[in-house]
């Protein structure tokens, strides 16, 4: 057995010096890069949606749909105008999307964590296949087949009940309450050690832009709509750290309701 381990030790030797990789300095996560690039993701998510292929999702042991350790819903954004049967979004590994696996259905997902409802999606003509409208935001409900998959409330398949189900399905509660779950197994990165210093991330004139585009330009203070004078919004830090670019830590202002806010700063 010693000779086989270190036969491997040997052949991993030698690939590392085949690639390159000098592994004699010792390695360090990086942290910050990590937490910038899941501020980024959680933008995304929580506004327009991302793009996945089927076998980016993991399904969780009880049944729900994670990607990059986060809880998320899933639905297809190019949706046929007529179509033929009402588009639903998914909130568990179901049999409909087991389905979709099986027969390799390449229907464009989308994976969004957003709260409210609504969905950003393309409407395409059916019979023409051509563009009618992009992304636009709509209403959908939550699959039926996802709710008895997780038995979500104590849901039980019944063609005089399940309506009301559906009907009652709120997001945010949905999201509260498997989140909770999922925390208890996944790295909470904003307890390292490393403390991050007050200051924006490399990115943020990317992320200012994507949360402030999400707020359709309009300040959250005072309703002006800024779509012709974009750069008079501008993007606040309620807890004042710049460094701090969770969602429920953003507002997008116009400049004027800006310095009122800051006002009190100095």
């Amino acid at each position: 057995m010693k000779k086989i381990n270190k036969t491997i030790e040997k052949m991993k030797s030698n690939l590392k010096i085949k690639m390159g990789i000098d592994f004699s300095k010792p390695r360090s996560l990086n942290l910050d890069f990590i937490r910038s690039e899941m501020r980024e993701l959680e933008i995304i998510l929580n506004t327009t949606g991302k793009d996945i292929k089927l076998k980016d999702i993991k399904k969780s042991k009880d049944g729900t749909l994670t990607y990059k350790g986060k809880n998320v819903i899933l639905y297809i954004r190019d949706q046929n105008v007529p179509s033929i049967s009402t588009y639903k979004f998914h909130i568990a590994w179901c049999e409909h999307l087991q389905e979709m696996e099986d027969s390799r259905r390449l229907s464009r997902y989308v994976v969004s964590t957003r709260r409210d409802g609504l969905f950003v999606v393309n409407e395409i003509d059916r019979y023409t296949n051509l563009l009618i409208k992009e992304n636009i935001e709509k209403k959908m409900e939550v699959c039926v087949k996802c709710l008895d998959r997780l038995k979500y409330n104590g849901f039980k398949f019944d063609r005089r009940t399940f309506k009301s189900y559906v009907e009652k399905f709120m997001l945010y509660e949905f999201f509260d309450k498997y989140e909770n779950n999922l925390k208890k197994t996944t790295l909470d990165l904003s307890q390292a050690k490393i403390a991050v210093l007050n200051d924006y991330p490399e990115n943020w004139s990317d992320i200012s832009r994507a949360y402030r585009k999400s707020k359709n330009w309009v300040c959250e203070e005072c309703g002006i709509n800024l779509q012709n004078n974009q750069e008079k919004l501008e993007t606040h830090h309620i807890d004042r750290n710049k460094a701090n670019v969770k969602l429920n830590n953003l507002k997008a202002l116009c400049k004027n309701c800006h310095e009122k806010v800051h006002e009190n700063d100095y």
